[in-house]
């Protein structure tokens, strides 16, 4: 990266490169994209009263090591442009929206509570993005970073798998940190491996998040099919059918709006062998192929239509509509962000967590009708805009109708990006070109 200089304001009036602190930053960036999603590890070990991730504690101490660097540099810090401006009041429309709505609701102290968390992960994550959108390095930055989170998610399956053979009796533990290993299961038998993330549907999304940013930012090489390639297995591992099929959408319109988004030949060649030898397996020894199916059965009915949560997810749906339009005030302010779970007592007894499954109709039920078309409009304007992130964002799109992303970190991030990176303004894509320029690969050990 080519350095400039600014005055320092040191006594000496030396003039001090610009550079100084910026490869620190961009390491900084990337362990804390690493680490996003991480919430299997809870820091205060349960005695917050919260689960206290590493994001809760590495956003703010992140966001004023920037300030500090920033206010030693004594750089000129610009007005926000257009699209920040416009996502900034859009976000706070939201959020104003959901605190209304649980100063009305039927829980108040647990809605505001989440209201709190909500603005505490979409604000950090905002200033973040502000803080490295068009910095040289930052998409290196950002694969690296997915790069190491893919690794640590590896990690984290294997101790799940742990955990899941000893039967639920390894709670390992880091000083006053505390990591919460017990993986979801299918059927009460197979366990949906997660990694970092405790719920499954989460951590193939941000999976599904990680392999974007690779591809958008990583070297092209075999470095990057091979995280490519482990991306999949972990989506497939977590059983998650809305990862499966934002990833698979993402992919899609990835494909239909860049020309250099092809398969590569590599792809293609193991694809065909991989048809073939089924065929041939087929056909050789059908009572082989019987044999894998009946094994296999409880996983592939995990991705059917008939499956029973296909059939709850349906009823949940149709039920958040109804409580929605329940009547008028109910559709103006919705239930209380964060109360879906006061009404589904039936169908999830004992949880404090339930909702509808759709970032839609819930903040429709909960929120109200403002709540839904501000959300709507968070996820549209950077597909409109042409954002460079928009095979993404369309994939988070699919996700949020069948489950929802509200308090999942790298969502907010990624809309962020998303928002910072479209072309709201006429300077927009000058602005973004400094990021275009190659660098070298970034570790954690701030080593290329």
């Amino acid at each position: 990266m080519p350095e400039t200089t600014v005055r320092s304001g040191g006594a000496n009036g030396k003039v001090a490169p610009r550079g100084t602190g910026e490869r620190a930053a961009l390491v900084g960036l990337v362990v804390w994209l690493a680490l996003v999603g991480m919430d299997r590890l809870d820091l205060a070990g349960g005695r917050a009263g919260i689960v206290l991730t590493p994001f809760l504690v590495l956003t703010p101490l992140f966001l004023a090591a920037e300030a500090v660097r920033i206010g030693a540099l004594r750089v000129l810090i610009r007005p926000p442009d257009r699209r920040a401006s416009a996502y900034a009041v859009t976000l706070a429309g939201l959020l104003c929206v959901t605190l209304l709505s649980s100063l009305a609701g039927i829980d108040v102290t647990t809605s505001a509570k989440r209201c709190v968390g909500l603005a505490a992960i979409a604000v950090g994550t905002f200033l973040v993005a502000m803080a490295f959108v068009h910095r040289p390095g930052t998409r290196r930055a950002l694969a690296s970073g997915a790069e190491w989170g893919l690794v640590l998610a590896v990690l984290f399956n294997v101790a799940e798998v742990v955990y899941f053979l000893r039967g639920g009796t390894w709670h390992p533990t880091l000083g006053p940190a505390r990591f919460m290993l017990e993986p979801a299961t299918y059927g009460g038998s197979i366990p949906r491996l997660s990694g970092m993330v405790a719920d499954a549907n989460r951590a193939g999304l941000l999976y599904v998040v990680y392999m974007f940013l690779i591809v958008r930012g990583g070297e092209p090489g075999l470095r990057r099919r091979v995280f490519l390639a482990v991306g999949i297995v972990l989506t497939l591992l977590t059983l998650s059918r809305s990862a499966v099929v934002a990833g698979v959408v993402m992919a899609l319109v990835g494909f239909v709006t860049t020309h250099r988004v092809r398969p590569p030949r590599w792809m293609v060649v193991a694809s065909l062998t991989a048809v073939a030898a089924a065929a041939l397996l087929l056909i050789a020894s059908p009572s082989v192929v019987t044999g894998v199916g009946r094994a296999a059965e409880p996983i592939s009915t995990r991705f059917s239509l008939r499956e029973g949560s296909t059939q709850e997810h349906a009823y949940l749906l149709g039920r958040g509509i109804d409580e929605a339009t329940e009547s008028v005030r109910r559709a103006a302010l919705g239930l209380g962000y964060g109360d879906s779970f006061h009404v589904l007592q039936d169908i999830f007894p004992d949880n404090k967590y339930g909702n509808f499954h759709s970032i839609y109709v819930t903040l429709f039920a909960e929120s109200g009708v403002m709540a839904l078309l501000l959300v709507i409009a968070l996820l549209a304007v950077p597909i409109l805009r042409a954002s460079p992130y928009v095979p993404l964002i369309v994939g988070l799109c699919v996700f949020n109708v069948f489950y929802q992303a509200s308090a999942e970190p790298a969502f907010w991030f990624i809309l962020a990006l998303a928002w910072l990176t479209s072309r709201m303004g006429a300077g927009a894509m000058a602005e973004a070109r400094p990021e275009s320029r190659p660098a070298p690969p970034i570790s954690p050990l701030g080593t290329p």
